[in-house]
This record gives C-alpha cells, sequence and structure tokens, in this order.
C-alpha cells in the first residue's frame, strides 16, 4: 500500500528534524570535547613551564 504524498512528506520533514537535532547533540558533545582537550593542553603547557622554572631555580 502506497503511502499519500502528504504523509511521506511530513515523514521526511520529521526524519530530517530528527537527523538536525542528532548533529546538533554531535556537535555540542565535540564543543566540549574540545574545550576540555584546550583546557587541558593549557593545563599540561603550564605544568611544564613550572617544572621548568622549578628545575632552573634549584639549579
Amino acid at each position: 500500500m502506497e503511502l499519500p504524498s502528504d504523509v511521506k512528506q511530513s515523514l521526511d520533514r520529521m526524519k530530517n528534524v530528527a537527523v538536525v537535532d542528532e548533529l546538533r547533540r554531535v556537535t555540542q558533545v565535540l564543543q566540549r570535547n574540545e574545550q576540555t582537550f584546550a583546557a587541558q593542553l593549557v593545563a599540561n603547557r603550564a605544568d611544564n613551564l613550572s617544572k621548568a622554572i622549578r628545575e632552573k631555580t634549584h639549579a
């Protein structure tokens, strides 16, 4: 049995909305991961700098 075209269009719109919602969710997760990664890089760099300063002051 063939679905009426308006029903098909509604289903397609619902699928598109679901895909867009999922893309938004994934984008938010990736942005949080990127921010976390950047914060870890900054923390590691600060840690390395403080270690280097300690080594030079105690040398």
